[in-house]
């Protein structure tokens, strides 16, 4: 599996490792640590390598690379989403 040197964490929630990507808006996004393969337009949200966002599908054959955010796969997401009051 294919990682990129950023900045590795642990999620408070679950305890997985989680790898801190930023985004080319300059956002910090947790995200699961593998590169994922994958093609666009879906559901699951992926950071590419070079910090753009998009949406997409796992795929064994995938045209690109990304990152998928943890908040996908964490089972405790809604405890760390932000709430409008």
């Amino acid at each position: 599996m294919e990682r990129c040197a950023q900045n590795y964490g642990t999620c408070r929630g679950c305890k997985r490792q989680i790898l801190w990507t930023r985004t080319k808006a300059g956002k910090a996004m947790p995200c699961d640590p593998e590169l994922i393969l994958f093609n666009a337009g879906g559901e699951e949200v992926f950071v590419l390598p070079d910090g753009r966002v998009s949406r997409g599908t796992r795929s064994d054959d995938g045209a690109l690379k990304g990152y998928i955010s943890h908040f996908s796969t964490c089972p405790n997401s809604n405890d760390f989403r932000k709430r409008n009051k």
